[in-house]
């Protein structure tokens, strides 16, 4: 082959080496970094912005590349970051709500079971409602049976029953109407879950209907071990309503006065 000849072949070679060669567009792989780095959202509510702008980059990428054709490539690296991102965005906050409604559910079921034994005067059950689960027992044991044997639970239940809202609610029994009236929040942690419910109690006094609140607080910790542990009713507190308060305060005073028993 000449010398010209072998110019002209490297030339050749040359123009076709440039002509396949396209860039990679930057914003498709910064989308795809993105995408990837989008799976924080499922760390919580303060993370969801991260796939929204994953998705964002991602479709501002992809246009681009449609735009310029065959001189720039990362289409591939786009519709990744993409589909990470939309995964991400949509899982994260479905997982999240959904995790929240069994909670609720959940809490509801035990908070319906605490009241029930209340209704019924079964102190004993409800008083270990209230413990942790490491000093439950079951209860089909014989519950009086085990306080009777530990002093210190026995004289824990004796303070329980005298507490002014759980004397209330085994006096009245089967004569309180018991309703939710407003849940003031679920709290979902790593660790923990917990919720507080407010409760209307109305019962019929001599003829005249009237009505106390109560807020509950529940709780249930995260055991490495066991998994997700049991509820417990850590605290019961009476609620006076605004529109109360006020009142009892243009009359002197804001004390909640329980029904008296029977």
């Amino acid at each position: 082959m000449s010398q010209v000849e072998t110019q002209n072949w490297s030339e050749d070679h040359g123009a076709a080496e440039l002509s396949d060669y396209r860039s990679v567009s930057r914003l498709a792989v910064f989308a795809l970094f993105l995408g990837v780095a989008s799976v924080s959202a499922w760390l919580g509510p303060y993370f969801w912005w991260s796939p929204v702008v994953a998705a964002c980059v991602a479709i501002v990428s992809l246009i681009r590349v449609n735009r310029r054709g065959m001189a720039l490539i990362g289409r591939n690296a786009a519709v990744c970051g993409l589909c990470l991102a939309l995964i991400n965005g949509f899982g994260a906050p479905t997982r999240y709500y959904a995790y929240r409604y069994l909670v609720q559910r959940e809490g509801e079921r035990f908070e319906k079971q605490w009241f029930g034994y209340l209704r019924k005067g079964e102190i004993e059950k409800a008083h270990q409602l209230s413990l942790g689960l490491a000093q439950r027992r079951s209860l089909k044991d014989d519950l009086w049976e085990f306080y009777r044997e530990h002093k210190d639970f026995a004289e824990d239940l004796r303070e329980y029953a005298n507490s002014p809202v759980v004397r209330t609610l085994l006096a009245l029994g089967n004569r309180a109407e018991i309703r939710l009236y407003d849940r003031h929040g679920v709290a979902v942690y790593p660790r923990t879950d917990a919720m507080i419910d407010e409760f209307a109690v109305t019962f019929d006094d001599q003829g005249t209907k009237k009505t106390f609140f109560l807020l509950v607080f529940l709780e249930r910790h995260y055991n490495a071990f066991v998994g997700r542990g049991q509820w417990k009713i850590a605290k019961v507190e009476v609620r006076v309503p605004p529109e109360l308060t006020v009142a009892r305060k243009d009359r002197g005073g804001d004390k909640v006065v329980l029904p008296e028993q029977d």
